[in-house]
């Protein structure tokens, strides 16, 4: 059994067919001490229901509902937008993820394929160290690891993919990358 939307038996709509298709608006249709409610369009609950002081605070914080709705909505479209722009990637480009709590990690990956507008191949990288310092290593990619070919989505804003649930891996610099040495945690 399906919940309906509660509203009071004295409310009426409130011109809701010239407002929005996603909003409803009902009142008490009192043009002194107005009662108003608001649902979207999936909802079981109000998004508000107030007690206005009179008619024009009533219509002021409708015109502010369907104002803050519609710039929602375009923010939710240009993410959309910016989320699956194509990615700028190309096959031999080199991603870095560096990951850690107490140590910091790094990892690479060499772009093998590129998949449509939102995919690639990445193969994982062996690190090659080219220099040390105080309890660190700094390290560049090396060799391709054998059998590590993944298919990953990019996010196209970043040209990031995202590595695992708490890492993602973005493009490189050409820069030697800092990483804790083996003996302080590796």
């Amino acid at each position: 059994m399906t919940q309906q939307k509660q509203i009071p038996t004295n409310y009426v709509a409130y011109n809701n067919s010239n407002i929005n298709s996603d909003l409803f608006f009902y009142w008490n249709n009192d043009q002194v001490k107005p009662v108003g409610l608001c649902y979207t369009k999936k909802s079981k609950k109000p998004k508000w229901h107030y007690r206005f002081k009179d008619y024009l605070q009533f219509e002021t914080t409708i015109k502010k509902t369907i104002d803050g709705h519609n710039d929602h909505k375009k923010e939710v479209e240009d993410r959309r937008k910016k989320r699956f722009a194509p990615h700028s990637l190309k096959v031999n480009d080199i991603l870095y993820c560096s990951w850690g709590y107490d140590q910091t990690n790094i990892d690479f990956y060499k772009v093998t394929q590129l998949i449509g507008k939102n995919k690639i191949e990445v193969v994982k990288c062996k690190n090659k160290i080219t220099g040390s310092g105080c309890q660190s290593d700094y390290v560049v990619p090396g060799d391709i690891i054998p059998g590590s070919e993944k298919n990953y989505v990019v996010n196209s804003q970043y040209n990031s993919i995202r590595v695992y649930s708490f890492a993602s891996a973005r493009k490189w610099n050409g820069e030697a990358k800092y990483q804790t040495d083996s003996l302080s945690g590796h």
